[in-house]
């Protein structure tokens, strides 16, 4: 789960979502770094449940929810920078992440290519820190109840 939201804040200190391509920190590496933060998140809470049902209960979630989501958003910013974004895309895979980023020429913005924390906070990535202690303070409870 720590390396989940790990993952997702980096991704949120580098998203720009008003610009049509962010290239930058995890985004050089795949183009989906938020849903591979959720997939960890996703697969931590299923190993800390302890059981095989809960465990394919998520793997199924996230294919039916994300899958179709994360095309839905490649096919959003192919529209609005079809150029710009078939460049990105043909380097850059979408869900496994490459180990040496890409190299994508892209106006970064202000802020440049290194993680913004003001970044992390406009988008509210701190959300799924407070949601993963609620979460995780449930499953603690439900082992102390259990005893």
């Amino acid at each position: 789960m720590a390396a989940g939201v790990a993952v997702r804040a980096w991704a949120a200190g580098h998203l720009r979502r008003e610009g049509a391509v962010t290239a930058t920190g995890p985004y050089a590496h795949l183009r989906h770094p938020l849903y591979l933060g959720t997939a960890f998140i996703l697969a931590g809470f299923a190993v800390a449940a302890g059981r095989a049902g809960p465990a394919a209960l998520v793997g199924l979630y996230f294919v039916a929810l994300f899958v179709p989501v994360m095309r839905r958003e490649e096919r959003e910013r192919r529209a609005a920078a079809s150029e710009l974004y078939s460049a990105y895309a043909s380097q850059v895979p979408a869900f496994l992440p490459r180990l040496r980023p890409a190299r994508i020429s892209e106006p970064t913005g202000p802020g440049g290519a290194r993680f913004d924390p003001q970044l992390y906070l406009h988008n509210r990535e701190w959300r799924s820190v407070l949601g993963c202690a609620a979460l995780l303070a449930v499953l603690y409870g439900k082992m102390i109840w259990a005893g």
